[in-house]
This record gives C-alpha cells, sequence and structure tokens, in this order.
C-alpha cells in the first residue's frame, strides 16, 4: 500500500502541488508509477476532505475518476497504472470507517469509466462520445493499428503509382527513382503525417522561385545573422582594410606567391556594404566564398597565410600583411564555412521535389478514400481529429463543457509526445488556448529516455512546455513546479532523483560517465545530465560495471591472445561474431563463478532494497539489449555454442500460440455457438481441458454440438455450459427462446470492460493455473495479458458487441501480419531490444555492441531526407548537375537537412544508451570491437584506433574517452582485467578469456512417472483443394488417409488431368505422407514455357488489369517468381497478353452488362463441412444484389468440340466455390463461366440456390462415403 510518509521529499512535493501547475523530471527508477498513483488518490481524498460534510452525496462524490485525464505511452503503462490505483482504493475500502466507505466504493465502481488511457485511446473514448458533432469520422469507426495502417498505406501508394503511371509528376520522378524506390518514398511520406501533408501542400503548386527563396532562407548552411556579425567584426574589417590597401598598391615585391595570390582572390571576393551588420543573403555567399577561398579542398586550412620571405625579400610591409592575413582567417574560421552552394543544382531539384509533393497527396487523398469506404481512422487521425473538433469554433460549449469537467490532467512519458498532444491539452484545459491560463496540468517525463524519433516524437516539447507553464505561474505569482535545468541539471523542486533501483556503485559510475555524454548547454534536443541518488544499500558489495573490450585487428589478436586460441585465430565473416564469441565466454565464467545478486523486491517502485541476503546469478537474470534486432542470430550462435540458455523476446507468432487461440476461439464459440470447430477446439484447450472421451457423450445423431452441451448431464460439461451461457449474456447476447434455432439470438450492447471481461473468465476457469504446467509458463502468461492489453484498446475504440469485437480481432489477425509475442522475463539469458527493454529492470543488463556505427540513412527509403527546420519540414535530395543531366550530386537541402538529422539522431543516440544502461540493477556489462589504429607501426592495445566525440559514429566515441582510458589500455598489455575507481564509483576493463564448460546438472534418480491413459483417437478430417475435390470427382484421383495425422487428402492416380493442360495449381493443401512425390511439376508445355508458367502470366494480367505499358514488366516479374528459366520472346509476349486480352474483356463487358456491387480477382473461399473443408481461389467475382458471378479463365489449347467434355470436369471445382459463396448468403444465385482464352470461348450454367444446397449435401455424402470404413 502507498504510504504518504513512505514517499520522499520531491515524491511528495509532486503529489502536494494540486492548486498548480507541474513539470516533473523522473530520473530512471525514482518511482514514477508510485508517485503518480499518489497523486491520483491524494485528489480524491483531498476533494472529499474538503467537501462540506452536510452536502456529500456518497453516491456522487466531488471528484471522481471520470473527473481526472491521464493519457500514457501504451496500453501496458495505463493498465499497470489503473491497476496500481484500484488496489490501492480496495485496500483503502478494507480500513474505513462506515461514513466514508461508501464514496470510496462510489469511486471505486466508477475507475472502470476513468478516463486513464493513452493519448489516441482517449482521443478515440472523446470522438466516440461527441461522435454526432464530429464530422471527419462517422459513428462506430474502426481504429486501424500501426501493421493495419501500414499495410493499407502501402497497397495505397502501389496502386496510385498504377493508376496514374503516365501522370507527369510520375514521369518527372522516374528520371530519378525506381518504381520500387519511389513507392518506398511515398509511403514514408504518408507515414509523417500530418507534417508531410502540410509539406505537399506547401510545395505541389509553388514556383520555382518560391522555392529558391525558400531554401536560401531556411536551407542555407550559413546564419545570416552570424555570416553578418563574423563580417561586421571590427578586427575582420581593419584585416580586410589592410589587405585590400596592401593588394591594390602592391609594394615592389614578387607577387607570384600563392599567399599572395590568396589575399588578392580576397579582394576580389569582398563587396561594398559587406561590414554593415545587416543580416542578407549576400552576406551568407560571401562568407561561403571566402571560407572557399581560404580553404583546401578538404575543407581544411592551409598550411600558412603568411608572405614568403624570398617573396618579400625584408620589405617592411610584410608584417602587417601577415599579421592582416592570420587575423582574417583566425576570426573568420573558414573551415566551419565551407559549403558549396550552387542554386543551379537547387532549381534542377524543384521539378522532383514538386512532383513529389504532388505525388504525395494524390496518394494521401486515395489513402483517405478507403479509410472513408472502411470507416476507419488511424492513430494519426484519433489525434488530428480530436484537435480539430475542439478546435472548431461551432464546438465552442463543447469544449467548455470538457474544460469544466476534466479538473485534473496527468500525462506520463512527456518527452515522447509531440506537438499535437500539447495543442490537446491547451484545448482542455485553457480558457483560450493561445493564451495558456491553466493551473491543472501535470506533465511528468525524462528527456534523457526520449527514444522515439521514429515515432516523430519531439523531445524539445518538454522544455517548451514547461517554459509555458513556468509562465503562467510567474503571472500568478505562484512557487511553481516547474523546468529549469539553465546550470544544467533540473531543480531541486522538480524532480524525482532516488534512484530505487541500481546499486550504487553502478548508479555512480552511469551518473559519472553521462555527465560527459550529455550536454549541460547543449541544443534543444540535447538532454542535460541529471545525477540520480542511490536509494539501494549494498552490504554484500556485489554491484559491478565492467567493460568488455574486443580487439578486431587479426594481427593484435595473434600477439595477444595465446589464452584464448579460439579467439586468437577465428576467421569471422563480420566483426560482430568474434563480440557476442567474446560475450558469451564471458556470461558462461559469470554463471559458473557464480556472481552474486539481491532478490528482486518488487522493482522501480519497491522500498530500499539490499539489506537481505544474496543469491547466485541465474541466466534468467541477465538481459542482453540490443540496438537493433540486425546481429540478433550472431548472439543466439554464440550463446549456444556456450551452452547458455536464452530467449528471444518479442518472437513472432502471437496468435499462434496455443494460449490466444484458445482465447480467439472461446470469443468466437461465444459470439457464435454455432461454429462447432471454435467450440469444440474451446472446449478442448486449457481453458476447460475437457478430454475427447468426456466430450465424446455430446455426439449425438445430428444435434448441434451447442445444443448437446445444454443438454448434457455430465458434471463437467453442465458446469461448462453454465459459464459459456452466462458470459455470453454478460456481453449483452440474450438467448433466443425458440427451440428449432430458426430464430437468431439477440446481441445488445455491451457496456463494460472488454479487459475486464477477459479478467473474469481466467478467474474462472484458472486459465493462468492452466497454462502454468506448460513448456513456456511465463511466455504464456505475458501474452494473454498482451491480449488484455489489446482488448482494453478495442473498449477504448467503443467496440460494444462481442461480434464486432470478434470481427475486429479476426481482422487485425489477417491483416496485421505475423504480430510478435508479449515481451517476458522467460528462462535464460534474454534478447531483447532496448526500446521493448523501456520502463522493465534486470539484476544484470548487458549492453553490445558499442563499437556499431551508427544509422546514417535518410528517412525516406534511406535515400531522401525529410526533417524540420527552422520550423518547417522540407525534402532534400539529390538532383542532376547543371552541366551533365544524367549525374546526380547533392544538393544545399539534402546537405543541410542531412546534417539537422546527424545532430538529431546523435543526441538520441546518447539518450539510447542512457536507457539501456539504466535497466540494470546491480551489474552492468557494457562490450564493444576496437579496430587498431591503421597507421600504428604495431598492433597493440595502445594504439587502439581514437574516439572522436565531438563527431561520434557509435557508442565508442563517448564511452572510450572514459573507460578505455590510456593508462587502462598500457596494463592490459599484460592483464585481462583492470579495475579502476570512477567518479563515486568504480568499474573493471576485461579482455576476452576462455568460456567455462558448463555441464547441465543431473539429478541423482529419474522421478517417477505415472503415464495417463491414452487418448482416444481423434476422428478423420479432411481439406481439400477445389482441384482436389474435381480430380477425385472425374476419377483422376482417389481418397487416401494419413494414419499419423489422421486427415484425408487425394492422391493423384491419372495425371492426365485437364488442370494440367490448362496450367491450373492442382497441389493438395492437405497433402499425405508420400503428397510431394505424386505432385510432379507438369511437363505439358505451352510452346517454349510450361503450361502453368503461362497460365500464371495470363492470370496475372487478368488479375492487375494493368495499363498495357506495363504488361512486359508483369511478365517478367511473373516468371522470376516461378523462377523459370524462359525467355520472354516476342512471340511468347504475343500469345500471353492475346489470351489476358480475351480474358479482360470478358470481365469488362460482364461487369458493364449487370449491375455489380462488388468485384473480386483471386478471391480465397472455404466451403465448411462437417468434417473438414473445400477451398480455393476464384479468378474473378462479381457480386450483383441478386447473384454471384464466378468467372475462372482456361489458358491452355482446347477445340470446340473438347470444350464440353473440360468443363464437365471444371464444373465439380466450381460447385465447391459455389457452395462456399451460399454459406455467406444462402439467397443468391450463382453463375459459373469458363473462359477459354485459347479459342475466345466460354461456357456457362447458373445454379438456383435449392441447387447448390443439394450440392452442399451430395458433397457432404460423397467425402462421408469415401471416408475408409476403419476411419469413421
Amino acid at each position: 500500500m502507498v504510504s504518504y510518509e513512505d514517499l520522499t521529499d520531491e515524491q511528495q512535493r509532486a503529489v502536494d502541488a494540486l492548486d498548480r501547475n507541474v513539470t516533473l523530471t523522473a530520473g530512471a527508477g525514482t518511482g514514477k508509477t508510485t508517485t503518480l498513483t499518489a497523486r491520483y488518490l491524494w485528489m480524491l481524498e483531498d476533494a472529499l476532505a474538503t467537501a462540506d460534510p452536510e452536502t456529500l452525496d456518497p453516491d456522487d462524490p466531488p471528484l471522481q475518476p471520470k473527473h481526472i485525464v491521464t493519457t500514457t505511452f501504451t496500453e501496458r503503462a495505463a493498465n499497470e497504472l489503473e491497476e496500481s490505483i484500484r488496489t490501492e482504493i480496495t485496500d483503502r475500502l478494507a480500513e474505513l470507517d462506515p461514513d466514508a466507505f461508501d464514496a470510496w466504493r462510489t469511486i471505486a465502481d466508477e475507475l472502470e469509466q476513468g478516463y486513464i488511457h493513452t493519448l489516441h485511446g482517449f482521443c478515440a473514448r472523446l470522438l466516440r462520445e461527441h461522435a454526432f458533432a464530429v464530422d471527419a469520422v462517422d459513428p462506430g469507426f474502426d481504429t486501424l493499428d500501426e501493421n493495419e495502417a501500414a499495410a493499407l498505406i502501402d497497397d495505397t501508394v502501389g496502386a496510385v503509382l498504377e493508376e496514374y503511371d503516365t501522370h507527369d509528376a510520375m514521369e518527372t520522378l522516374a528520371q530519378r527513382f525506381s518504381r520500387d524506390q519511389l513507392r518506398s518514398v511515398v509511403t514514408d511520406l504518408l507515414g509523417e503525417r500530418p507534417e508531410s501533408i502540410d509539406w505537399a501542400d506547401e510545395w505541389a503548386d509553388a514556383t520555382e522561385t518560391e522555392y529558391i527563396d525558400f531554401v536560401e532562407t531556411h536551407l542555407h548552411p550559413i546564419d545570416p545573422d552570424v555570416a553578418a556579425a563574423v563580417l561586421a567584426d571590427p578586427a575582420v574589417v581593419d584585416a580586410i582594410e589592410t589587405l585590400t590597401e596592401i593588394i591594390e598598391q602592391p609594394p615592389d615585391i614578387d607577387t607570384g606567391g600563392r599567399v599572395w595570390k590568396r589575399a588578392a582572390g580576397v579582394v576580389e571576393i569582398i563587396e561594398p556594404g559587406y561590414d554593415d551588420g545587416q543580416s542578407t543573403r549576400a552576406k551568407q555567399a560571401l562568407i561561403a566564398d571566402l571560407s572557399q577561398h581560404l580553404t583546401t579542398g578538404d575543407g581544411e586550412q592551409y598550411a600558412g597565410y603568411s608572405g614568403a620571405k624570398t617573396n618579400w625579400d625584408g620589405h617592411p610591409r610584410k608584417t602587417a600583411f601577415d599579421n592582416a592575413f592570420e587575423t582574417l582567417v583566425d576570426r573568420l574560421c573558414p573551415e566551419e564555412y565551407t559549403v558549396s552552394v550552387d542554386l543551379e543544382v537547387e532549381r534542377n531539384s524543384f521539378e522532383l521535389v514538386s512532383a513529389l509533393a504532388e505525388l504525395t497527396l494524390l496518394a494521401a487523398e486515395k489513402y483517405e478514400d478507403r479509410k472513408t469506404q472502411q470507416n476507419a481512422v488511424d492513430f494519426g487521425d484519433l489525434v488530428s481529429y480530436t484537435v480539430e473538433f475542439l478546435q472548431a469554433e461551432r464546438n465552442e460549449a463543447v469544449r467548455q463543457e470538457l474544460r469544466d469537467r476534466f479538473e485534473y490532467v496527468m500525462v506520463d512519458e512527456f518527452q515522447d509526445t509531440d506537438p499535437r498532444q500539447w495543442d490537446l491539452i491547451k484545448l482542455l484545459t485553457a480558457a483560450d488556448p493561445d493564451d495558456f491560463d491553466a493551473e491543472n496540468v501535470f506533465v511528468v517525463g525524462d528527456v534523457k529516455q526520449s527514444i522515439y524519433r521514429f515515432r516523430n516524437a519531439d523531445v524539445t516539447q518538454f522544455r517548451e512546455t514547461a517554459d509555458i507553464l513556468e509562465a503562467v505561474a510567474d503571472e500568478d505569482d505562484q512557487p511553481a513546479v516547474h523546468q529549469d535545468e539553465s546550470d544544467g541539471t533540473a531543480a531541486d523542486d522538480d524532480q524525482l532523483s532516488t534512484n530505487f533501483r541500481t546499486l550504487p556503485t553502478v548508479l555512480e559510475s552511469i551518473n559519472q560517465l553521462f555527465e560527459t555524454v550529455f550536454e549541460a548547454d547543449g541544443d534543444p534536443y540535447e538532454a542535460e545530465p541529471q545525477r540520480l541518488t542511490p536509494a539501494r544499500d549494498d552490504p554484500a558489495e556485489v554491484g559491478s560495471v565492467e567493460y568488455l573490450a574486443v580487439p578486431s585487428d587479426p594481427e593484435l589478436r595473434a600477439a595477444r591472445f595465446e589464452h584464448y586460441p579460439d579467439f586468437a585465430d577465428a576467421e569471422p565473416e563480420h566483426d560482430s561474431e568474434l563480440e557476442a564469441m567474446a560475450l558469451a565466454a564471458r556470461l558462461s565464467q559469470l554463471l559458473d563463478k557464480p556472481t552474486q545478486v539481491y532478490p528482486d523486491e518488487g522493482g522501480d517502485d519497491a522500498a530500499e532494497s539490499g539489506d537481505g541476503p544474496t543469491r547466485e546469478l541465474e541466466a534468467d537474470d541477465i538481459a542482453i539489449l540490443l540496438r537493433s534486432r540486425t546481429h540478433l542470430k550472431t548472439y543466439e550462435r554464440a550463446l549456444n555454442d556456450a551452452e547458455i540458455p536464452y530467449s528471444v523476446a518479442s518472437g513472432l507468432g502471437f496468435y499462434e500460440t496455443t494460449e490466444i487461440t484458445a482465447l480467439l476461439n472461446l470469443f468466437r464459440a461465444l459470439a457464435d455457438p454455432s461454429d462447432e470447430r471454435a467450440l469444440y477446439a474451446a472446449l478442448r484447450s486449457p481453458l476447460f481441458g475437457l478430454a475427447d472421451d468426456t466430450l465424446a457423450r455430446l455426439k449425438r445423431h445430428g444435434e448441434p454440438l451447442w445444443a448437446a452441451l445444454g443438454e448434457s448431464n455430465h458434471e463437467d460439461l453442465a458446469q461448462v455450459y453454465t459459464l459459456l451461457t452466462r458470459w455470453r449474456r454478460q456481453a449483452g447476447i440474450t438467448v433466443s427462446d425458440d427451440d428449432t434455432n430458426e430464430e437468431p439470438d439477440v446481441e445488445a450492447e455491451f457496456s463494460g470492460s472488454w479487459a475486464s471481461y477477459l479478467t473474469q473468465i481466467i478467474e474462472e476457469t484458472g486459465f493462468f493455473v492452466n497454462i502454468s504446467v506448460g513448456d513456456r509458463p511465463q511466455q504464456a502468461i505475458a501474452n494473454v495479458e498482451k491480449f488484455r492489453e489489446q482488448l482494453r484498446g478495442y473498449s477504448d475504440d467503443d467496440v460494444r458487441s462481442l461480434t464486432t469485437l470478434v470481427n475486429r480481432i479476426e481482422r487485425r489477425v489477417s491483416r496485421g501480419g505475423r504480430e510478435s509475442e508479449a515481451d517476458t522475463t522467460a528462462e535464460g539469458v534474454q534478447i531483447l531490444t532496448i526500446h521493448d527493454a523501456k520502463g522493465m529492470e534486470f539484476p544484470f543488463v548487458v549492453v553490445p555492441g558499442i563499437g556499431r556505427e551508427f544509422n546514417d540513412k535518410p528517412s525516406l527509403n534511406d535515400q531522401v531526407e525529410f526533417e524540420e527546420i527552422n520550423g518547417e519540414h522540407a525534402v532534400g535530395m539529390k538532383a542532376p548537375q547543371p552541366d551533365d543531366p544524367f549525374e546526380l550530386t547533392d544538393t544545399m537541402a539534402r546537405n543541410t537537412l542531412r546534417d539537422q538529422r546527424r545532430a538529431e539522431e546523435r543526441a538520441e543516440e546518447k539518450r539510447v544508451l542512457y536507457v539501456a544502461c539504466t535497466r540494470a540493477r546491480d551489474h552492468l556489462l557494457l562490450s564493444g570491437l576496437h579496430e587498431s589504429d591503421s597507421e600504428a607501426d604495431v598492433s597493440s592495445l595502445t594504439e587502439l584506433k581514437q574516439a572522436t566525440p565531438d563527431d561520434a559514429s557509435s557508442w565508442r566515441d563517448w564511452v572510450q574517452p572514459e573507460l578505455l582510458t590510456e593508462d587502462v589500455c598500457r596494463a592490459l598489455e599484460s592483464a585481462t582485467r583492470v579495475e579502476r575507481a570512477y567518479g563515486d564509483g568504480s568499474y573493471a576493463v576485461s579482455l576476452p578469456t576462455p568460456p567455462i564448460e558448463r555441464t547441465p546438472a543431473t539429478t541423482a534418480e529419474d522421478p517417477a512417472v505415472e503415464l495417463s491413459e491414452s487418448p482416444p483417437t481423434p476422428e478423420v478430417t479432411f481439406r481439400l483443394s477445389a482441384t482436389d475435390w474435381a480430380a477425385l470427382q472425374s476419377e483422376y484421383g482417389e481418397l487416401a488417409l494419413d494414419t499419423e495425422a489422421r486427415t484425408l487428402y487425394v492422391e493423384e492416380v491419372d495425371p492426365d488431368r485437364p488442370d494440367r493442360r490448362h496450367g491450373d495449381e492442382s497441389a493438395s493443401l492437405q497433402g499425405g505422407p508420400e503428397s510431394d512425390a505424386n505432385q510432379e511439376e507438369s511437363t505439358q508445355a505451352v510452346s517454349d514455357v510450361e503450361s502453368n508458367i503461362f497460365g500464371e502470366m495470363v492470370h496475372q494480367l487478368c488479375e492487375l488489369r494493368a495499363p498495357e505499358g506495363r504488361w512486359s514488366d508483369i511478365m517478367r516479374q511473373t516468371l522470376a517468381a516461378e523462377e523459370a528459366a524462359v525467355d520472354l520472346t516476342p512471340d511468347l509476349q504475343a500469345r500471353v497478353r492475346k489470351h489476358a486480352q480475351r480474358g479482360i474483356e470478358y470481365i469488362q463487358q460482364r461487369a458493364a452488362a449487370a449491375d455489380v456491387d462488388q468485384r473480386y480477382d483471386e478471391l480465397y473461399v472455404t466451403a465448411e463441412f462437417d468434417r473438414g473443408e473445400i477451398v480455393g481461389y476464384i479468378d474473378h467475382l462479381l457480386v450483383t444484389p441478386s447473384a454471384y458471378h464466378i468467372i475462372d479463365y482456361k489458358t491452355g489449347d482446347v477445340t470446340e468440340d473438347e470444350i464440353a467434355d473440360d468443363a464437365a470436369y471444371y464444373v465439380k471445382q466450381m460447385h465447391a466455390y459455389a457452395v462456399a459463396l451460399a454459406q455467406q448468403d444462402t439467397t443468391r444465385s450463382v453463375r459459373i463461366s469458363l473462359v477459354f482464352t485459347a479459342i475466345d470461348a466460354d461456357w456457362t450454367t447458373e445454379l438456383e440456390p435449392a441447387k447448390i444446397e443439394s450440392i452442399q449435401e451430395g458433397i457432404q455424402r460423397t467425402l462421408l462415403a469415401e471416408v475408409p470404413e476403419e476411419s469413421r
């Protein structure tokens, strides 16, 4: 329980400050969650304490969760905070007297309806609460997650590039980008909305003059004010005047020397009025020209600027000349301004920039159209639409109502926000958003931990907001709690600096390192250092910091590492293998020693720990934090070789895991009990764990599984049915009273939280206990928690029916790609990215890759820069040279934006390293590769490549000067480990040493194992393709049983099938053990290409229906995808074109002649039956109000006389498709057309609903009859 008395003074000040704004810097591990929880509770307590007892209504307390807005960065943080608050309120309820109990009970009940959300969750809720007043969205809108939005953007851009293939903008950009590159660039730009749209709006219709004016004003690398000040410097003016006088009235000397010519060049470059101090573009150009003139081609100063004695021959004016020239160079610092400015190159780039802006707007418009059609929004829209809604003048009354309702606003992780979130806060709290005057805002964050620049987080927003809040306090003469880092540290009253996480030795070393790495008076995007104070003690002195230096030079390794032959002689494909080898060896030693750690007593917000007994380090305690996953497999191999167990966080396949599959099936069955496959799977899952012999009791003569379950007298089955029916009622589903099941159940709106709904199911089934007995209990539980967080998001998204919820989840599964599993503390060493580890902590943290080069690629397809500079976003790319249009060169815009990006990325790299280091509780191990100095005479540890902290290209440039000093390197010449004091802490530097052989623990005797009864043999199932079904019915194949998998498959008995001649796909989807051998490749060829390859090219053209000018490219792509060693000859192209033209013409004619609602290409359909399903792809489907029209292309050679026989074979395949469609809508008829493109003929038939029902029953009977007798 959070006790006010147990809070630090810093925490108490933050909790108490309810009558003013607060901007709180919460350092790593300083108890931020505890502080937020305590402040939330104190708001409630204070409101109750100050309320008039006579008028206090316990059922309507003066301050409730609905009056407090709290936004967090992640769903996990929102859940943790809400749970922390709920726990505290529950604890209070147990201790309260009756007079106070009722009010707190009301608060507890209302917490679920409180405004504790992610930013996007809060915006979604606000938009739904005012859906009819928001023009941008329709009520009931869906929210696309990041994966769904990215997929839709990519698909949209691809479609736009095809549609506008001949557009002027496309033709312009084709000179610079390939189609794939352009698709990636535009896709990335749409990912930068809304900033990219603002940029595109500005430049799509701009003139070249406007663009050049913008470049010179905003993107010139030399600040015009600086240029004017430098040129107006009296010392510079005097020097130039002296040189001018001497050059224009030369003394009697030899003026052919190089220095004289350089001075003469200065005089020639200087223009009148250069020294007037006025900021102009001319001075930018002037100082650039002077700097280019006064430096070498590499931008360095010349060796000297004094005249040669032999040329001056003792002339008395040499001293004045030399002094003037040297003063000019010294004050001008030309190496800082050696920039090449060629406005002709900028003009050449304008056409590209304008075209890219125009194409971006076309793609953005199409993307908006697609979202509108789907009634969907993405995360960016949620914030933008909410801000626009509240900014609209007609909604002033709504804004006033919200401002009155929300008495407090708290924002967590504010360092990772963007300006739009601050705009939203102002709209919710200030009487006039343009003149902020609110006094109820609490923002907490830590600039040092801002690591989400790639998600458009603006690290400068935290300081800007602090300045605004401080200004309000100054105006009101309040002792505000505000940010003040002018002296390089946070002010004493606005920070949490007591660290509960890390042992003193480790924390003091981190403090010392980042006192140097961070900049106290740097640019706005630089973090300032904050010295944290350790709260923990270390009586056993177990804390440690170590740097593992890994030399990569082969000569140095061979000479210095005789003690470690494998390392000395290694010939890695990449140097990262050396570091991984050395690191794994070091971990094997630490686990063997063993190293000591303190037991975890609650983590970040726990009371002081470290006084208790220590324990031995285990592999589970260690976390390897990677900057990226680039070399993940290298570390996995090294750990395997060292026999160290490990797990990788965020593995793929979240929705395929046993525990999530079980929950998905349960939700499917609850929404639709007639989904017998889902219901049966849920009953057998760890949710209920019913055995097959128990479920066998439900097998009755054709009775639905759900009905049989409801009528069962078996105790376990009856109990499960009771739970399921109750959960359905709680979800708002009212069961129909119609015993015939012809009347559907009625689904009302669900008013609760889906996350809480899942919690109840978990508790009532003992699900966590059940999945904990598996081989991955921690991962399974973490996955369920992640699923619960997703459900919370759906509640925020106002999903209020179980059917809608299931549909949303199904769409996420199908469109979102393979989502990663939840982060967890699984068995063995944990490998995860630093971003995944944000908010986590570990007893032993390893940060490898200290020497790895930073990524230095532009944000758009690694080619085009897109950055904000001087308050404006801009694009920078290469452009044609003025004298050679085929040679691309950097523009000034690209160079300036690149420099800005690099500066901001370097600042973030410092913060990423800080976040990684501050995850450590007891031990911190850094490791890095080190090259030898290329100019060194001998390979030695004292001759390593020098660091360049001011121009860092890796973390090594900041770490090496601090930890791998010259004296340490000298000591390592004869030792493999050196220890040094460091600030108030200490650290060790070690070299790679051999691993310890790890012997798996064995037990004296094997435990007795009691075998369970053999489970009953599962029933036979099938999953056939539609072509399998046709082959089976036409006696080209026969049904066979895979006895191990208990599945049926079609075994080919006659290879001369029509689909082989027509190039159709015929592989079974569920083959038997010999299926690969039975599925020989077709050898039937159409001239010089196999029939299936020919057919695939025709199908691709018919499906894409691209402009004919693109057809050759599509054919080539198809051949490449099919790995066909075939030349695309003109004759082959002509044949493919003829077939495709006939197919496309046919479908266009049929579409034009019908009232078409929808059209689909390559539509995947499933016809479901009792024992399985038949699946396949429909080439083209037209959907009209009354019918489905299946169109299937047949591309093989055929005569008029053969059509009837071929159709008799194919219609069986089409029957399966008709059944699949009828299962979606039983009222539509189905028309089937087989288009034989070789002779431009078709065969058509039509099936009425009654006929399709008869076909379905016939397929069912036939398949069951084909099941072998012993398998029924």
